[in-house]
């Protein structure tokens, strides 16, 4: 046994001296040498990539788990959905900005961690096959522009397994946040996205909620009909979503329409950039009243470098102000501190940016004296009715 064990080394060096007079054989001296840079960089560059992501990914379990944060108290369950300021964290599985970067369950295990209750995601199609990057171009349908990928099965079975058992506020509504990005209407990317989606199993809503809650406002129902549940939100401005579907319902089997709660780009959601339509935008009162009776999603500035001012969107009252977790600066640190200081990843809005219904009291009941009624009325003469 040891004479064949040192017969192996002796038999790949041997190979490889064979191999070594063969090409400097055929080769200059001046191309071996290039060709030996070459293998050199490559390598290099190897240790570098390698290094840089276990670096990144070191990173991110020294950040605190937000253990104090709490599930929505009893008493604000009886509030509408639209009435929350929710934690949310933007393309969550990014160990960083969005370009030039990597993907990884430790993004995905530390939002969750961090309390955040809605989720957001890009989702690619590789032959047919959905998959979770990211790209610092909005209109990118076509590649990531991270180093890698992950099957988006597998981002949707992490969630399923950690988001309702080791996260803080487990028992909170937790939204998930789809960005098609991808033209591809094959059904067998549709029906793999769907096959994800049915992974979450009973905790999604039930089918009256489905089809983007029939063309109804979600926002307005209490968010005591969410408590433990997944609410599926998509972004409908990409015709894939829709592609599938019949004008029958028994033949809707790839129809990825049918399994959306709300509809981003839809008149109940708004899909706003920062500056352009909230710190800038050409109406507040506007943007004020339609976050009073519907709901807005805000993602930062291309090319997705720094995050948001929580604050300025905040006294607008958009719900979803959406962070890039791991991308730490100061306007990251001011949201975290909000929901801390809640100690709950749904804070409730201040009434002045709440929908306040008109209610008319009940009037005094009516005098039967001042009655409209017909009235008889009768002397020695004659009778007559008024």
């Amino acid at each position: 046994m040891q004479n064949v064990m040192n017969a192996v080394p002796q038999e790949l060096t041997a190979r490889a001296t064979s191999a070594y007079a063969s090409i400097s054989g055929t080769i200059s001296p001046g191309g071996l040498f290039f060709l030996l840079l070459v293998v050199a960089v490559l390598c290099y560059l190897f240790v570098v990539h390698y290094t840089l992501y276990d670096n990144e990914k070191k990173s991110v379990n020294t950040v605190d788990v937000a253990r104090q944060l709490q599930s929505i108290k009893e008493e604000h369950q009886e509030y509408p959905l639209r009435n929350f300021y929710i934690k949310t964290a933007l393309n969550c599985c990014c160990l960083g900005e969005w370009k030039n970067n990597y993907v990884d369950m430790v993004a995905l295990e530390h939002v969750i961690a961090q309390g955040y209750r809605c989720l957001d995601f890009e989702v690619y199609s590789l032959s047919d096959t959905p998959i979770v990057g990211a790209s610092s171009q909005a209109k990118n349908f076509y590649h990531t522009e991270t180093f890698n990928h992950l099957d988006f099965m597998e981002v949707c079975k992490k969630i399923n397994e950690r988001a309702f058992s080791v996260a803080p506020n487990y028992n909170d509504p937790l939204l998930i946040s789809l960005r098609i990005k991808s033209k591809n209407r094959n059904k067998e990317f549709i029906q793999r996205i769907i096959a994800c989606i049915k992974t979450f199993g009973d905790r999604l809503l039930g089918p009256e909620y489905n089809y983007e809650f029939g063309g109804q406002n979600l926002g307005m129902i209490p968010v005591k009909n969410f408590m433990g549940k997944v609410i599926i939100m998509v972004d409908i401005s990409n015709a894939t979503v829709k592609s599938g579907c019949a004008e029958k319902p028994e033949f809707s089997s790839n129809c990825l329409h049918q399994y959306i709660n709300i509809g981003a780009t839809s008149p109940f959601m708004h899909v706003l950039d920062f500056t352009l339509k909230v710190k800038n935008a050409p109406s507040m009162n506007e943007l004020i009243e339609h976050n009073k009776k519907n709901m807005s999603i805000v993602f930062p500035d291309s090319p997705f470098e720094t995050n948001v001012n929580f604050h300025v969107a905040k006294i607008f009252g958009c719900q979803l102000i959406g962070m890039m977790a791991l991308v730490e600066d100061a306007n990251l640190k001011k949201c975290n501190q909000v929901f801390s200081d809640e100690r709950c990843a749904f804070k409730l809005k201040p009434p002045e940016l709440c929908y306040q219904p008109v209610v008319i009291e009940t009037p005094d009941p009516q005098n039967p004296e001042l009655s409209f009624a017909t009235r008889n009325y009768k002397t020695d003469y004659a009778t007559w009715k008024v």
